[in-house]
């Protein structure tokens, strides 16, 4: 199979995203309209994290979204691993506001 460029990832994610909500019946909990697309989109990120030339801005990117993907799919202990890379990537590079957010997401997983 063929990896999907980061850009043209990007913009799948980009689409993907504009099917989450915020579901009052679960507490606000970020929930899907279209758990496929999510699953779909799953997939090709483990896959484009495979790629030894990806930037390491990128794998962070990569590496947040699926982390909140695996959260928003029902997978919370699938996302630790992805969501554990960025804090510890965040708190490496000292980027607080990074490592706030990692924080934030692993609370939510």
């Amino acid at each position: 199979m063929e990896i999907i460029s980061i850009h043209d990832l990007k913009v799948k994610i980009n689409l993907v995203t504009n099917t989450l909500y915020f579901d009052e019946s679960q507490f606000l909990r970020e929930q899907t309209s279209s758990p496929i697309k999510v699953r779909e989109v799953i997939y090709e990120i483990e896959d484009a994290l495979q790629d030894p030339k990806i930037s390491v801005e990128d794998k962070y990117y990569l590496n947040g979204v699926m982390g909140n993907f695996l959260r928003i799919y029902g997978e919370p202990k699938r996302a630790m691993p992805y969501l554990n890379w960025c804090l510890e990537f965040a708190s490496k590079e000292q980027k607080l506001s990074k490592e706030i957010v990692a924080l934030i997401r692993i609370g939510e997983a």
